[in-house]
């Protein structure tokens, strides 16, 4: 079948949206519903399906993912209607995501298994079902399922080689390290986010090597070094300060305040916590303002501020009420089947 071009206007469009998307992401948002709705009325299926992923993208670090789940469905019907067989693995890839956003683990799951069966046998789709193997391993690890996020990190871990794609590699090879760290293999963890430092420095991936000195600080606190922790946070803060990144900027004071308030320094802890409190508030980062607030409200009574420990106490447990109600809890996904799925695609 013919498939039909992308109008000259919408690619120029794209473009534009894409350089847009980490820098300016609600103007990229803005764009992207301007050519989601030029694509539907002009009947540009492909502008319409690669709106949908950019979307999916831009909202995915806003938080709010439900428009980009409802263009990901279009776009799934456009892909099977027109024959966009590449196109269609990276919308059952980017639904995974999006439902993983939202906390509904088993649609995301089901996505993620089915993009990575669709890519099977296909050298060209090895990349974009080498993130659906890193999204079942995200989900594993949120199930505190760290064993099986192991395997499945390994299995995409495996298929860098062929891929060549250094930023992939970053990435897989930080949540491999991470979750090594949670199984207790802290050589194997070392090695891992070590390899992902390297990378990220010689690519220069500010945003991937922010996270990559967060975890290896973890690490660092768990092998009692909290010297070197400390100092690899200070290299993440620094990163953060030069390319926005506010997740890992949130994360990294955070962890700081953690190791601030263990050299007794609490004041200067809860200063970091209301840094990192301001940033989750104003990006809507509402489980990290939850944990924000208690570790504030910890910090307050330490520092003999009682009231201020209240009023962080009261504001995280509305929050929480209030994620408890836009997302209530859900029956955890089955994950016993998994090995089943590297075992068919995966021989090692």
């Amino acid at each position: 079948m013919l498939q039909p071009t992308l109008r000259i206007d919408h690619a120029q469009l794209l473009a534009e949206i894409k350089t847009a998307t980490f820098v300016e992401p609600t103007r990229a948002r803005v764009l992207c519903l301007r050519l989601l709705d030029s694509a539907r009325h002009g009947h540009d299926p492909e502008a319409l399906i690669r709106a949908a992923l950019q979307l999916s993208l831009i909202e995915d670090q806003l938080g709010e993912v439900q428009e980009a789940a409802y263009a990901l469905v279009e776009a799934l019907a456009h892909c099977e209607e027109f024959g966009f067989r590449a196109l269609e693995a990276d919308v059952l890839e980017q639904l995974g995501r999006c439902h993983y956003t939202q906390g509904d683990y088993q649609p995301a799951l089901d996505y993620w298994e089915r993009c990575v069966r669709f890519c099977r046998g296909n050298p060209t789709l090895q990349r974009v079902q080498t993130q659906a193997l890193v999204g079942i391993g995200q989900l594993c690890d949120a199930c505190d399922d760290h064993e099986q996020a192991v395997r499945m990190h390994t299995a995409a871990h495996a298929q860098l080689d062929r891929i060549q794609d250094p930023y992939l590699s970053a990435m897989v090879k930080i949540n491999l390290g991470y979750n090594q760290y949670k199984i207790g293999d802290y050589t194997a963890a070392e090695t891992s986010l070590q390899a992902a430092i390297k990378l990220c420095r010689e690519h220069t991936f500010p945003h991937h090597e922010a996270e990559a000195l967060y975890r290896l600080a973890e690490l660092r606190i768990a092998q009692a070094y909290p010297d070197e922790a400390a100092k690899l946070v200070a290299d993440g803060l620094m990163l953060v300060c030069e390319t926005p990144y506010h997740w890992g900027e949130v994360n990294l004071l955070s962890l700081h305040a953690t190791l601030l308030a263990d050299q007794g320094a609490i004041e200067a802890a809860l200063q970091d916590t209301h840094r990192a409190l301001d940033i989750a508030q104003h990006d809507g980062m509402r489980h990290l303002q939850v944990r924000l607030h208690e570790q504030a409200a910890d910090y307050a009574a330490q520092a003999g501020k009682s009231a201020l420990h209240d009023e962080h106490r009261r504001q995280g447990q509305q929050l929480r009420l209030h994620l408890d109600i836009v997302r209530p809890a859900r029956a955890a996904p089955r994950l016993g089947h998994l090995d089943n799925l590297l075992n068919a695609d995966f021989k090692r």
